[in-house]
């Protein structure tokens, strides 16, 4: 069954031609608190993402083709000492794939200076597509989440 709608074509499987979607392949979230860092605290959650564009073949078939991965991660950095700030860095490496984020370096002040909590702080950066489909057939791929002050 297919319904016309426009130019366009919906499928009884939902796929839509030159309609692009994301599917999640991994994620993972950690904080500081467990690695004492005393009154300075630092949080990541982060998810690798495929994303997958409906192509049309000559015969009327629909498939789902993936196009660009990236990932999507939130870091949030924060001080409980209201005289003294500090910088956090968070850096994402993505196993057995070995690939390895950029540092994500963020700064908090003492709560009596200025702004002692960064709030959610979005990122997104890109992955090779081959790297990320090689995490996907993993299916035991790992992503580590580092932190470091400085």
């Amino acid at each position: 069954m297919t319904i016309a709608l426009a130019t366009q074509e919906i499928r009884e499987d939902g796929l839509i031609a030159g309609e692009t979607f994301t599917r999640i392949v991994n994620e993972a979230s950690a904080d500081t608190y467990d690695q004492n860092w005393g009154a300075e605290h630092m949080s990541t959650h982060v998810a690798l993402h495929i994303e997958y564009r409906a192509v049309e073949d000559e015969e009327g078939n629909i498939t789902a083709t993936p196009v660009r991965a990236f990932l999507q991660g939130e870091d949030r950095v924060w001080t409980d000492l209201v005289l003294a700030g500090f910088h956090g860095n968070s850096q994402v490496e993505l196993e057995p794939v070995a690939f390895q984020s950029a540092n994500h370096r963020h700064g908090v002040d003492g709560q009596w200076i200025g702004q002692s909590d960064t709030g959610p702080l979005p990122w997104v950066e890109e992955v090779p597509l081959a790297t990320a489909q090689a995490d996907r057939q993993s299916r035991g791929g790992v992503i580590n989440i580092t932190f470091r002050k400085g």
